[in-house]
């Protein structure tokens, strides 16, 4: 009976922990477009290049952060 509840616990725990693979973090629009083209094996055509977040960057913008 001890094994029993121990297992159905552990279970729970596992499901809520894994999130049955849905994902809930937050992406704005703008990059989950990107996010999408990417899965479905496309590339993403940035004149200027990409940021660390997958966003375009706009000409004279820098991908390195400044400090």
């Amino acid at each position: 009976m001890k094994f029993t509840h121990l297992a159905i616990a552990a279970t729970a725990i596992l499901l809520v922990a894994c999130d049955g693979g849905r994902s809930s973090t937050f992406m704005p629009e703008s990059e989950k477009a990107n996010y999408e083209k990417v899965i479905a094996g496309g590339t993403i055509e940035c004149e200027h290049g990409l940021d660390g977040n997958g966003k375009c960057l706009e000409e004279g913008q820098s991908a390195i952060p400044e400090h």
